[in-house]
């Protein structure tokens, strides 16, 4: 079955704001029912825009990083307990693109939940970057704070083969944790692994929600691929 056959774990919100030298500042929520959001048309995609997918670790802060992006504190929830997306989320931005919250992977503390339903949100994820025709772009977000772990690992390496345009966003860059090292060193010890092991080189961009450092530079990277973004991509 296609993905966009069976949209029942979407849900839409729509964000509404203004512009500020071509960079989307989003200026006020108007949250909608969560509604079906089918296989867009062709139609569909010219007239919404192209979609931006965030995946990560459950405690990556990837809600946190949608807030940021949009500017509002409180559109895509913070909890404090992972694994609390657990649907493909839909945020159209300005009516004009759409930035997409996926459910986080990871065996973390204080993370109940399954194995049997991680792994269906991981194969519901990954259907989803595949046939999804108006997906543009995947943003990994990765703890900079953290020393890089396996569940990270999995994820680039699996996200590579897709064959997917793909970067990653590295957060938290304002923690410092003891005994490790600081998140600049962290960051670039990860680039290198990283590329090393998918033979590529990999877009990155520092991030700190808590200050609201880089986040000028996602969003001028958000519009940059936007205007490259010409027609449908199909992936089988």
């Amino acid at each position: 079955m296609r993905y966009g056959a069976n949209p029942l774990n979407l849900s839409y919100t729509a964000v509404t704001g203004s512009y500020n030298t071509n960079i989307e500042r989003n200026l006020l929520l108007r949250p909608r029912i969560p509604e079906d959001l089918p296989e867009p048309s062709d139609y569909a995609i010219k007239q919404i825009g192209p979609e931006f997918a965030l995946i990560g670790k459950s405690n990556a802060g990837k809600s946190s990083m949608i807030n940021l992006i949009t500017g509002n504190a409180s559109l895509a929830k913070v909890s404090k307990k992972p694994g609390h997306t657990k649907t493909i989320n839909h945020f159209l931005i300005n009516r004009k693109w759409m930035l997409v919250d996926c459910p986080g992977y990871g065996d973390q503390p204080g993370y109940q939940v399954s194995k049997q339903e991680r792994q269906a949100w991981h194969e519901l994820t990954k259907e989803y970057f595949i046939q999804r025709r108006s997906l543009a772009h995947i943003f990994l977000i990765i703890d900079a704070s953290s020393k890089l772990g396996s569940d990270d690992v999995n994820a680039s390496t699996w996200i590579h083969d897709l064959g997917r345009p793909w970067s990653i966003i590295f957060s938290k860059l304002d923690v410092i944790q003891a005994g490790l090292p600081n998140p600049i060193d962290n960051m670039e010890s990860t680039i290198d692994t990283l590329e090393a092991l998918t033979g590529a080189i990999i877009p990155s961009l520092p991030t700190s929600a808590a200050t609201g450092f880089g986040k000028e530079g996602v969003l001028k990277y958000i519009s940059s691929l936007r205007q490259n973004f010409k027609t449908p991509l199909i992936f089988k």
